[in-house]
């Protein structure tokens, strides 16, 4: 795999030579099977890509995560249970607003799901 398509396959908005970098991080620290050949000094962080997949550890961190963003749904989902005591038109209201942000939830990034739903949860118990 070139870099370039590498850069495709990671997607998101940042700049290709980023997605690269990340790449890389991720088969430095074993979560991508992957042999990278050499880079030039001063080019790309590699010339090609070898991937034969993602590791065990890979494996174990992207359960891990998809765990976490589902306990993230579920606190938002807490919120529903306060909506019970209002009236039908309100609570339906609220109902529709929970399931909006439940989908941007989703929409998000781990880490920025993460600090989300812990600052509205904060904001609510306070």
């Amino acid at each position: 795999m070139a870099p370039d398509e590498v850069a495709s396959l990671v997607g998101g908005e940042e700049p290709p030579r980023k997605k690269q970098d990340l790449f890389k991080q991720l088969v430095d620290e074993g979560f991508i099977d992957a042999n990278l050949s050499v880079g030039w000094k001063g080019g790309l962080p590699f010339s090609h890509a070898y991937v034969v997949g993602l590791t065990r550890e890979g494996n174990r961190f992207i359960s891990e995560m998809s765990r976490d963003q589902d306990d993230l749904i579920e606190k938002v989902d807490e919120i529903v249970v306060a909506l019970g005591r209002m009236e039908p038109q309100k609570r339906k209201r609220g109902e529709k607003v929970i399931e909006e942000m439940k989908l941007f939830i989703r929409s998000l990034s781990h880490q920025e799901a993460r600090a989300f739903v812990e600052e509205i949860v904060e904001r609510l118990s306070s």
